[in-house]
């Protein structure tokens, strides 16, 4: 064997390679030695009380004005480690030399308590926003007190997610596509186009266009809540055009079947299951006769109640826009169509990341149990609701 492998120990025949590679670890390791050596010892860092005071010093203490440094800066001006200054300002907040103060307000962190606790409930959900409760609305009041209530709720949550549409247009300024909105129908919906164009819009988008999911319920009516007056009303809001669907909401067999072989509303159709975003609200069917008149399916009343009978007796529980679903959370058919973006165009929308599906709805202890079984049926990506209705949804009312 040369010498040359006797050097190197794994014959490659270059033993002033293997020397090379040692003497820079053995450098290395000197560096580090001396930089150890003048840094304070990492062990026990804790039980220096005087290093303790001198990290939360340095930290919170800066320049004779109070601050907020990074545990990397303290580590550099002490000469220490980065875990070191980690280990000391728990210590410090153990021993009372540093209090955490939190300047949320009682109330605002109570929100974000429960926003974060209704998508951890339900993770199908991936927005939750949240408006004040009445407390009130538990107590078994009068229809009227109950009605009050609810549109003040309503009120409350068409201002949210004005803000949130705001949030969501802005970021489609400058896109080539602009961006497509589907609106449902009925008085929550409504109300939310309404308090948008009562306001200024930071964001003007004249490439968004609005579309009703759902036919036209009833051609006059006492109050404009049409979802082609929706999509309407929010197109004006934002700068941008609304389209139309037209077709009834609500057809027998015979007549769905021909309405939806016409080519232009199956174009139609099919522009709406492309929206970006879908804005509806929610409502019950309830099993308690009484109530029937509360609840608005369509605006013809004789239409209306023959509907609600039907979803009744296929075991509904509760509707968006006219599609109905059961206590599982399955589609419940009836011998009705109802015209428009569907059970499972709203499922598609809600599921897909880069689209989202807004329920607005709250204000009333009657919507409780069917919305619960529509955010578990993932009907929804994003929820707008208030305080009470979302301890219900975590199960804290007692």
């Amino acid at each position: 064997m040369s010498s040359n492998d006797q050097g190197n120990g794994n014959g490659n025949g270059d033993s002033r390679g293997v020397i090379r590679v040692r003497e820079g670890e053995r450098a290395w390791a000197r560096r580090e030695a001396k930089r150890e050596s003048k840094r304070k010892p990492h062990r026990d860092v804790t039980k220096d009380i005087a290093f303790v005071e001198q990290v939360a010093l340095a930290t919170y203490f800066h320049d004779d004005r109070v601050s907020h440094r990074s545990p990397r800066a303290v580590a550099k001006e002490l000469n220490t480690s980065v875990p070191a200054v980690s280990a000391a300002l728990e210590r410090a907040y153990e021993l009372g030399i540093v209090f955490p103060q939190l300047s949320i307000p009682k109330e605002r962190a109570q929100v974000l308590r429960l926003e974060r606790k209704v998508k951890q409930r339900y993770p199908k959900l991936r927005e939750v926003l949240l408006v004040p409760g009445f407390p009130s609305m538990l107590d078994k009041p009068t229809r009227e007190h109950r009605q009050t209530v609810h549109m003040q709720v309503v009120r409350a949550m068409a201002r949210r997610v004005a803000d949130y549409l705001d949030e969501f247009v802005a970021k489609y300024v400058g896109n080539a596509n602009g961006v497509l909105i589907g609106c449902a129908w009925g008085r929550t919906v409504h109300a939310v186009a309404e308090f948008l164009n009562m306001t200024p819009r930071a964001v003007q988008l004249p490439l968004l266009r609005a579309m009703p999911i759902v036919g036209v319920t009833l051609a006059t009516h006492e109050h404009p809540v049409e979802a082609n007056v929706v999509a309407s009303h929010i197109a004006t809001a934002f700068g941008g055009s609304s389209g139309q669907l037209p077709s009834p909401a609500i057809l027998d067999a015979m007549s769905a079947d021909f309405v939806l072989k016409s080519p232009e509303i199956r174009r139609i159709l099919r522009d709406i299951e492309a929206c970006e975003l879908v804005l509806t609200g929610m409502g019950p069917i309830l099993h308690d006769p009484d109530g029937d008149s509360e609840i608005r399916l369509v605006n013809d009343p004789e239409t209306n109640q023959k509907l609600i009978e039907a979803a009744r007796a296929r075991g509904a529980i509760g509707e968006m826009c006219s599609w109905f679903f059961n206590e599982a959370g399955e589609p419940v058919e009836t011998r009705y169509t109802t015209v428009g973006l569907g059970y499972a165009g709203l499922k598609r929308i809600a599921a897909d990341p880069k689209r989202r599906v807004v329920l607005v709805t709250g204000g009333d202890v009657k919507r409780f149990r069917p919305l619960k079984v529509a955010l578990k049926a993932g009907l929804a990506s994003t929820l707008v609701t208030d305080t009470v209705t979302a301890r219900y949804l975590v199960d804290e009312l007692r």
